[in-house]
């Protein structure tokens, strides 16, 4: 399945770099398929590779929550989405989600801690780090069969916030 995931992510480059259009969609989709020894379909910034391991759909690109994103997983108000992106096998769905926050970062840290509790998640660890040109945290959580990482960072100019979480 590595080699399948590897594929897809060969594909995506090659279309975020020529553009999405249909012939070289198909172009993509053989040259693909022949090296993962499998069937690639590409459909706009969606892309499922087939193998006889299973199946694996990647959608990307977008900035907004990917769909099917756990609605109960908290999301900060004051946010932005930069990009996301999910990937979907038969085990499970990961999501990539990076958020931006112009808002401090005592504020967003302290919003989580609160907030993940409040709404049920078991929070596993916490590690929060000043440095010199700003603070960052790390929460791993859970909740029933979703686990989940946020990190947060202060650039100095904003928050990025970045979310891995995975629905078995």
């Amino acid at each position: 399945m590595r080699r399948a995931l590897v594929g897809v992510l060969s594909i995506m480059l090659v279309l975020g770099v020529v553009g999405c259009q249909a012939p070289v969609e198909k172009i993509a989709e053989e040259v693909a398929g022949g090296v993962i020894g499998g069937d690639v379909k590409v459909d706009g910034d969606s892309v499922t590779v087939e193998t006889g391991d299973g199946a694996v759909t990647i959608d990307g690109g977008t900035d907004t929550l990917p769909e099917g994103f756990p609605s109960d997983f908290p999301v900060y108000d004051e946010t932005r989405v930069e990009s996301s992106s999910k990937i979907a096998s038969g085990e499970s769905t990961d999501f990539y989600v990076n958020l931006i926050s112009d808002d401090a970062f005592t504020d967003v840290f302290d919003w989580y801690k609160a907030e993940l509790v409040a709404e049920g998640w078991t929070i596993d660890s916490e590690v929060q780090v000043p440095d010199n040109e700003g603070a960052s945290a790390m929460f791993t959580v859970k909740k029933g069969t979703v686990t989940g990482t946020i990190t947060i960072r202060d650039t100095g100019s904003a928050i990025e916030l970045g979310f891995i979480v995975i629905v078995k």
